[in-house]
């Protein structure tokens, strides 16, 4: 088996809850995937919005997302309540690092978690059928590439999953050229897709700035966060091209 079949398979033991035989050590090829995992995880639920919509899209959405949820094991929804926790607390970079890290949720938790996948349902729901499909698909895997970015050269703390995640990219462009060919493939079917992405890389950057300023550094928390704070973003871009007109499908 070679390192590249080996980082495929990492990456799906790790990030999603697909069982597989045996384990693989997490390093550098495991991240080239990680966008493939969003178009394998996408497929499957944009499917399920496909199939569900034309009956009630409302229903459809909190399926699709909750499917997401569930295929990545949950991991990210305890992460957006511990970044949430850490974003309430006062205090310095230090307090925040303490908070992030913690066992506890509170409120601060349950708030941003509540924001982040209720008004990503409510604004999943508004999509007609084959226009869901696609945002669903193309927003996983903008968020996982988004998750790419906001490792790439940033500092870390804490030593968690986070350090090695970052430590494994370090500066390597070549990851950042293989995970986003699968949005590419999907601006195919819908050439706004790479406004939308070009929009959310912009303001995930400055996210990302103001994140590095705060926390002095990134765990693995603030990573996957951000995944799922940049799928809600994606959905808010797409419904803002949709109304205007500019959303089409070829």
């Amino acid at each position: 088996m070679n390192k590249y079949t080996e980082g495929f398979l990492s990456s799906i033991s790790f990030f999603t809850i697909i069982p597989l035989k045996k384990s693989y050590p997490i390093n550098k090829y495991t991240l080239y995937f990680l966008s493939m995992t969003g178009l394998l995880s996408g497929l499957v639920s944009g499917f399920i919005f496909y199939l569900i919509s034309p009956v009630n899209r409302l229903i459809a959405a909190v399926c699709s997302i909750s499917f997401l949820m569930i295929f990545y094991g949950f991991n990210h929804l305890d992460a957006v309540m511990d970044f949430g926790d850490s974003i309430m607390a006062g205090g310095d970079h230090t307090r925040k690092q303490e908070v992030i890290k913690d066992k506890y949720t509170g409120s601060g938790g349950v708030g941003l978690l509540f924001i982040v996948y209720l008004t990503s349902i409510a604004f999943l729901s508004y999509f007609p059928t084959i226009y869901g499909f696609i945002v669903v698909i193309s927003a996983e895997v903008g968020s996982r590439y988004i998750m790419i970015l906001i490792m790439y050269g940033s500092k870390y703390f804490g030593d968690g999953l986070g350090k090695v995640f970052i430590e494994s990219l370090g500066n390597n462009k070549s990851i950042l050229i293989i995970n986003a060919i699968p949005f590419i493939v999907m601006a195919f079917f819908n050439l706004y897709n790479m406004a939308i992405i070009v929009i959310l890389i912009a303001v995930m950057y400055l996210f990302k700035k103001r994140v590095e300023k705060t926390y002095n550094g990134m765990n693995g928390d603030i990573i996957g966060s951000t995944g799922e704070i940049s799928r809600l973003f994606y959905y808010i871009f797409a419904f803002i091209f949709l109304i205007s007109g500019f959303f089409y499908i070829i």
